[in-house]
């Protein structure tokens, strides 16, 4: 794969599934502007997205319940989503899937630690050389175990 130069220079606003997602939501309301929005994994099932990013396999939401509260709505947009879902594996019940780049950001980042969908997202707007990337809902966390998975640092980039 090779970078997408439509995107170089592009503002770019991610979503995850953290409480800050309503800071995207009052932005757009007083007139805030993106050229393209990506989410994370079931942050499709309510925003208008532009690009998908969903690390884990989608076996993880359509053949198990491993996902928690995101398995029922993962399993009805998955099949019928139509944008890019970058992902770790293919599969064909999901039309959109294409593989994330690994290879290719890790290089051009100089970063191998990828350790969480967001920093895949990061790196994978880095690699394309966006100008800016604003975050909401990344403030994710566990309810019964607070920090659990983010608990290491989210990304560390050198240009």
């Amino acid at each position: 794969m090779k970078p997408i130069k439509s995107l170089k220079g592009k503002r770019i606003a991610l979503l995850g599934l953290g409480i800050s997602q309503i800071d995207y939501v009052i932005g757009k309301e007083n007139g805030k502007e993106w050229d393209e929005v990506w989410g994370i994994n079931s942050a499709c099932s309510v925003f208008n997205l532009d690009r998908l990013f969903m690390m884990d396999p989608a076996s993880r939401f359509l053949d198990s319940d491993d996902a928690g509260k995101q398995t029922l709505v993962m399993r009805k947009m998955l099949p019928e989503i139509k944008i890019p879902v970058y992902t770790c594996e293919l599969d064909k019940r999901v039309p959109k899937a294409t593989l994330f780049p690994i290879e290719e950001v890790a290089n051009a980042t100089q970063c191998a630690y990828f350790n969480n969908t967001v920093a895949y997202a990061l790196g994978f707007a880095m690699w394309n050389e966006v100008e800016s990337i604003d975050l909401f809902g990344i403030d994710f966390s566990y309810r019964n175990d607070l920090h659990f998975a983010e608990a290491h640092q989210l990304f560390q980039f050198f240009l």
